[in-house]
């Protein structure tokens, strides 16, 4: 089943006690095109703390209650990796900006003391360095950059929540039509650049242009999804 990224955001995620929070964001590999975690902020049960959830916890999916089963234990999520030890390409960024800028970047605690400082060369490899590692919320909004020139915009990106892998881009090309959107197969993807907000990829504009459309009512059956695949044919670029 193909799901669009945004649209996971707020989703329960549920065990056999209850509920544990709910989908703040997704990251995703941009090189392997993988889904690496859900960001499930935990509300009140852990005073508002986010943590960091891998999709292959997830057991059930429930697109109507929009709900994601997950076999973990309260005890399991309260332990669970923290989002400042793998911030996304954006939130790399920000933080680095901050520490050139002398503003403090992250608390560390001594005891009961807290102090504020930037990190170390040797900190940065620590707490999680990624240059693949993006948030679905920033790359929203990225330009497309097609061979000659910008094409449109991300709107979203669709993901199979079975294996949980990346497979398209959702393309808004209303700059030339009003609230058209077309799907672009992440293999034609050549490189996500944050510094530029934009997302390069080896087509033509014209190509995306006039790809067949994608209807948000009825979403994406296999059989769209190959003649989108026979549309653009065989990628350059394979997940590694």
């Amino acid at each position: 089943m193909l799901a669009r990224a945004r649209e996971l955001h707020g989703w329960v995620i549920g065990n056999q006690d209850g509920d544990i929070g709910h989908v703040a964001d997704v990251y995703l590999d941009d090189h392997r095109w993988v889904v690496r975690y859900l960001v499930v902020d935990t509300g009140q049960w852990l005073s508002g703390r986010r943590v960091l959830v891998v999709p292959g916890s997830v057991s059930g999916v429930d697109p109507v209650g929009r709900k994601l089963q997950t076999g973990l234990t309260r005890d399991e999520v309260a332990l669970g990796l923290d989002p400042d030890l793998a911030r996304p390409v954006s939130r790399q960024h920000e933080m680095d900006l901050r520490h050139y800028y002398g503003f403090p970047s992250y608390a560390v605690t001594v005891g009961v003391s807290v102090a504020l400082a930037g990190p170390t060369p040797g900190e940065r490899l620590r707490i999680g360095i990624d240059p693949h590692l993006r948030s679905v919320r920033a790359i929203t909004g990225y330009y497309v950059h097609a061979q000659d020139g910008d094409v449109g915009h991300v709107e979203d990106i669709l993901i199979e929540n079975g294996p949980w892998t990346v497979r398209h881009l959702l393309v808004s090309v209303g700059n030339w039509w009003p609230n058209r959107r077309v799907l672009v197969p992440v293999g034609w993807v050549a490189r996500v650049s944050w510094d530029a907000g934009a997302v390069d990829v080896s087509l033509p504009a014209e190509a995306i242009r006039l790809a067949p459309e994608y209807d948000r009512t009825s979403g994406v059956s296999p059989t769209q999804e190959a003649r989108v695949t026979r549309y653009y044919g065989s990628p350059p670029f394979v997940s590694a």
